[in-house]
């Protein structure tokens, strides 16, 4: 998401392990398909370790940030890219690239 007025953009990174509960499960071809009303729910919030990001963005990125901490997070530039490296995050984390 592009924040023209603050010149940054916001990166919202999302994990949940979902677990389908109710419907009926029908083999349809090669695809699982379910009838009936079912809800997929978060049983548990699992870490993920070591996530790599690579965007591109139209304007350099001078620093990056995890909010709402606004803990400095070490980037770099390859082939035109911006690298960041999280070592963990549970299911959200929210990356702000300073430009």
């Amino acid at each position: 998401m592009e924040q023209k007025a603050h010149r940054r953009y916001i990166l919202h990174l999302l994990h949940a392990d979902l677990v389908n509960r109710g419907g009926k499960l029908a083999k349809i071809n090669e695809n699982i398909a379910t009838s009936g009303t079912a809800i997929e729910v978060i049983e548990d919030l699992l870490p993920l370790h070591d996530v790599d990001v690579s965007l591109k963005l139209p304007q350099p990125v001078r620093r990056v940030t995890l909010e709402p901490g606004g803990r400095e997070l070490p980037h770099r530039t390859a082939a035109g890219r911006t690298v960041i490296h999280l070592d963990q995050f549970t299911c959200h984390q929210m990356v702000v690239l300073h430009t």
